[in-house]
């Protein structure tokens, strides 16, 4: 049976009020904390749509938990990889919105809950990962939310590269192999998306959304 997707399918309208929620988000972040302490700030806008750090950070942080292998302790973000990071976050972004614009596959809450779980024993067997998550203050619904963009993405990615496989000599190739980057139809997509990095977002700079407001990971 078909999986009855609640969720908002005007693109507009959740653009209006992705906005809405992450200016008034900023808002606190810059109010709320100390001076000298980073609450948030913008890093990227894909199409006019601006992107957090927090955002970034707590994407690619449950993306690579999500991954067979042990990330351990080691730091997903940071200033060694920032570069990278708004690269791979900024590209992913790109796919998600033309997937929601299409009205491609949205997850079922059975399969979110499966990764969830998922996630939830990578944290028992480490505390980096915990610790990430609740120094960017976000709950269940946060993480429910980011795991269902990392799969709508993964879920496009795999679908194009398939068709676009099909439809050429390489046939035979492992789809593995297939590298999305090099795809036509994701060089067709990249050549009509406009991507900006906000001044200063060049540089990392370690966030503490938390700091001062008592918030963190509820369970």
């Amino acid at each position: 049976m078909a999986h009855m997707d609640s969720r908002p399918k005007n693109f507009a309208c959740l653009k209006s009020r992705w906005l809405l929620c992450l200016t008034l988000s900023l808002w606190i972040a810059s109010t709320a904390w100390g001076k000298g302490v980073l609450g948030d700030r913008l890093v990227v806008a894909v199409n006019s749509m601006p992107y957090s750090q927090r955002q970034l950070e707590l994407y690619l942080t449950i993306k690579q938990s999500l991954r067979p292998e042990e990330i351990g302790e080691q730091q997903v973000v940071g200033a060694f990889n920032w570069s990278e990071a708004l690269t791979v976050f900024s590209e992913d972004m790109m796919v998600l919105q033309e997937a929601m614009r299409l009205g491609s596959f949205a997850a079922s809450d059975q399969l979110l809950d499966q990764y969830n779980a998922a996630l939830r024993k990578k944290m028992a067997r480490g505390t980096k990962l915990q610790n990430t998550l609740e120094r960017l203050g976000v709950d269940d619904l946060a993480v429910s939310r980011t795991l269902d963009s990392i799969l709508r993405v993964a879920s496009y990615r795999q679908n194009r590269n398939r068709q676009e496989m099909q439809g050429t000599a390489l046939k035979k190739a492992s789809s593995n192999k297939h590298k999305d980057q090099d795809a036509k139809w994701m060089q067709e997509l990249r050549s009509r998306t406009n991507m900006r990095i906000f001044s200063g977002a060049e540089t990392y700079r370690e966030i503490s959304p938390t700091v001062g407001g008592g918030g963190g990971r509820k369970n």
